[in-house]
């Protein structure tokens, strides 16, 4: 007899996915010795570069989303401005808010400003299994990148 499976609390596997994302903040800005390194993005090719004294570190991006002057939240396979490139991993996030049945990975837009826009960064971080996050502005929007595969350069 197969065993029912447990349903998912949703609002505790969010707060875990917030608090994974600052640990591994912690330990890749800890690790590369990043903490008030100059960087720069690149949404063409999908990476971020960290400049220190003892070298350059870069990291594959993905934006997640940005949050415009409306408070919204548009997530990034949602926005046509946004290359491919910088994307491309995200239709695994709306693939499990679909499979789920999560609309908060699903919809467009999502409302709630700052506060909404780090739960959808750190769940969509969660299941790309993500080496951590990173917050940036750009003439008045807010990018938010999930990073991976750290590395010197």
């Amino acid at each position: 007899m197969t065993k029912p499976m447990q349903p998912i609390d949703w609002s505790a596997w969010s707060r875990d996915a917030v608090k994974q994302m600052q640990a591994r903040n912690a330990r890749w800005q800890e690790h590369w010795q990043l903490k008030g390194a100059a960087y720069q993005w690149d949404l063409d090719t999908a990476t971020l570069t960290f400049t220190t004294p003892q070298g350059q570190v870069m990291a594959e991006l993905c934006v997640a989303g940005t949050l415009v002057e409306y408070d919204e939240f548009l997530w990034g396979w949602a926005n046509d401005m946004l290359p491919a490139a910088a994307t491309k991993s995200l239709k695994a996030v709306f693939d499990f808010g679909e499979t789920h049945d999560l609309s908060l990975l699903t919809d467009f837009i999502i409302p709630g400003g700052h506060a909404q826009a780090l739960e959808c960064l750190a769940l969509a971080a969660r299941i790309l299994d993500a080496e951590g996050v990173f917050i940036d502005q750009c003439e008045g929007v807010k990018l938010y990148f999930i990073l991976r595969h750290f590395r010197s350069i």
